[in-house]
């Protein structure tokens, strides 16, 4: 496969770059070249193999839509463009950077994960290339996602726990945000009274009817204990009241169905901001509004 790079330093000869195509070629790793416009002008064995396309389908097309799922294109092609960019037009050598993206195969169209790195060289005719090196990285990725989830997973009830919360409350920092605190009322009683057992299938229940049922929230977390939260983008408080509401009606209907001991109800305190800039001034009132409604009787849900 030719390739029309003018190479300036080392002056490799016919038979080194022989040997280097034929290195290149049998690479375990992916490699890819492509011209500044993103279109690919070298295509590996390894590339054959992990995209499922041959060299003839490949060459003269977009690396992009070889490679990246769809919705991530238009994304991918900026990233490159950028890079293209900052490598500029002088001979500078290798520069570039690593990243680990999802990625799609052409026939059996099944999604993975790869390592990608990419450089620049400019050759003696300030023509610019863009060589790209992959690897699968799938299982390293999928265990990784696994232990994020267990550490932001509560074993018990199967949501997001405290430390899962608190990410998302970071990660919607600056917007508007509500925020519903949820208490099991007289929840010691239950334990007392039936066991930790039966208490543990409370707060089961409790989370994921919940989670089912409070679909326009950004997450629902067990805090600890028998305290839950339920966070939503935006601050419309009587929206977020009027879907806690329908929930706790279905969720009374349910228990008293399908649990057999008393109705363990809960009380709720609602809070908001135009802007989350502070989650200790969220929290606080949130908790405020939830005691407000414990100490008005419990069962009820107040806002602040």
């Amino acid at each position: 496969m030719e390739i029309d790079i003018h190479l300036t330093t080392p002056d490799l000869g016919q038979d080194a770059m022989s040997v280097f195509y034929s290195v290149v070629q049998e690479s375990h790793d992916v490699v890819i070249i492509t011209d500044q416009s993103g279109l690919v002008r070298f295509w590996n064995k390894a590339a054959c193999r992990m995209f499922e396309y041959d060299v003839q389908d490949a060459i003269g097309k977009d690396f992009h839509d070889l490679i990246c799922p769809e919705h991530l294109r238009d994304q991918a092609k900026k990233s490159i463009l950028r890079f293209i960019q900052s490598a500029g037009t002088a001979n500078t050598g290798m520069v570039g950077k690593t990243v680990t993206l999802p990625a799609i195969r052409k026939l059996t169209h099944k999604p993975f994960y790869v390592e990608l790195s990419i450089s620049s060289m400019t050759d003696a005719n300030r023509k610019l290339w863009i060589y790209a090196f992959l690897r699968d990285v799938t299982t390293r990725v999928l265990n990784e996602q696994a232990l994020q989830h267990q550490v932001h997973s509560d074993e018990l009830t199967k949501i997001a726990n405290r430390r899962g919360f608190q990410h998302h409350l970071e990660h919607n920092a600056g917007q508007a945000v509500t925020l519903c605190l949820f208490d099991l009322d007289h929840f010691k009683k239950v334990n007392d009274s039936f066991g930790h057992d039966v208490g543990d299938t409370v707060l089961f229940f409790f989370a994921q009817h919940f989670l089912q049922k409070l679909p326009g929230a950004i997450v629902v977390a067990r805090n600890g204990g028998e305290e839950f939260s339920a966070l939503y983008p935006g601050n419309d408080v009587k929206a977020v009241i009027v879907e806690i509401e329908s929930a706790k009606a279905s969720y009374q209907q349910k228990f008293l169905a399908e649990m057999t001991i008393p109705l363990c109800t809960f009380s709720a305190g609602v809070s908001t901001t135009p802007m989350l800039d502070s989650h200790r001034v969220l929290l606080k009132n949130a908790d405020v509004a939830l005691y407000k409604a414990k100490a008005n009787g419990r069962n009820r849900i107040e806002i602040i």
